[in-house]
């Protein structure tokens, strides 16, 4: 019952392009530069409200702009008003910083998974600027959260008609594919990628998990070493690994593996469940239990965990508690009764009495 975690993520790094912002000079108020970096920084310090309270803000700033406009007055002291120049009346400016503040305002709602408002964004962006490469990877990664595969892949290739050294764009389109069942389109992503940005843990790990759903166990284990060299720190990638070591027969490879995922990320289900299996497997019950039961601590909905916990408590002799382990497991996921039945059919083998 080992499983991989997710095997990838849409790459979208939230980081707006304020040094372009910044440079776009022209009639809007310096104050719509200033909030577009703080838009930036309340972003990154998860305050999204505020982001997109910022971000409308300087819409509002550099979209109201109009051509030909001067201060003119009546007379000497007469009051100052603004007219028009002649012939430019109602022609509006188009200022480059409202498509890239559009687009920074949908990823932040894209940050608080506000998919539809992020996408109304993007949609703007693009109206105002249709060559703006990253609204359409931005785009593609809020069609792709909403189920909305084919719509993803359009953006992705146009991000990259519009930028082809837009690594992240290829990555996503590698993870789009993927979810399509398309493995050798997903890694040639994936390669492309990483030829581009060889430096990007994530792109490794993701070829890596590719190639694991593949059954090239080996090469997908030189991909999550080199993704643990560029980033020690990537649990994920030691849950995967520990996965396939398993499978080859290095238990001890995969406890060590499982023990540096659950360090890293405490809160996470996968490297418990795991790691239990390989302690069940090895016959060590208590170790596993505990585990599993860690497991079911942090996802109470979590069917695989009850069911090797019932396994390893029938084991045990525990056979009331294992029952109600089961029964939870498959009010939880109906599917897993023929495997379960199975498996519960050996554990009793096991204590049967030898003759």
């Amino acid at each position: 019952m080992a499983r991989l975690t997710d095997a990838g993520r849409i790459f979208l790094p939230l980081i707006f392009l304020v040094a372009i912002f910044a440079a776009a000079r022209g009639q809007t108020p310096r104050s719509a530069e200033d909030l577009f970096k703080r838009a930036q920084r309340r972003l990154n310090e998860n305050d999204i409200e505020g982001a997109i309270a910022d971000l409308t803000i300087v819409i509002e700033l550099t979209s109201s702009l109009q051509s030909g406009k001067f201060r003119a007055r009546d007379s000497p002291n007469g009051t100052w008003r603004i007219v028009d120049t002649p012939g430019t009346k109602g022609v509006k400016v188009v200022d480059p910083r409202t498509a890239m503040a559009f687009n920074a305002r949908g990823m932040a709602k894209f940050a608080k998974r506000d998919y539809d408002g992020a996408i109304a964004d993007f949609d703007r962006a693009l109206k105002l600027n249709p060559r703006l490469a990253e609204a359409h990877n931005q785009r593609g990664g809020a069609h792709y959260f909403r189920g909305a595969v084919e719509a993803a892949i359009y953006d992705f290739i146009r991000a990259i008609e519009l930028s082809p050294r837009f690594a992240e764009a290829y990555n996503n389109r590698g993870l789009a594919w993927q979810s399509k069942g398309d493995w050798r389109n997903a890694i040639a992503d994936f390669d492309r990628a990483i030829e581009i940005s060889p430096q990007n843990a994530t792109f490794y790990f993701n070829r890596g998990a590719a190639k694991q759903a593949q059954g090239d166990l080996k090469s997908s284990i030189v991909d999550y070493d080199r993704t643990l060299e560029l980033n020690p720190g990537f649990a994920r990638a030691y849950n995967n690994r520990g996965v396939i070591r398993f499978i080859l027969g290095d238990s001890d490879g995969a406890i060590d593996d499982y023990n540096q995922a659950s360090a890293l990320d405490p809160r996470g289900t996968d490297a418990y469940r795991n790691r239990g299996l390989v302690w069940y497997v090895t016959g060590a019950l208590a170790e596993a239990i505990s585990d599993l039961s860690r497991a079911i601590a942090l996802n109470p909905r979590e069917a695989e965990s009850y069911a090797l916990r019932g396994l390893a408590k029938l084991e045990q002799g525990r056979q009331t508690e294992a029952e109600s382990d089961f029964a939870q497991s498959l009010a939880l996921t109906p599917d897993l009764r023929l495997k379960l039945a199975e498996r519960i059919e050996e554990a009793k083998r096991k204590l049967a009495p030898k003759r």
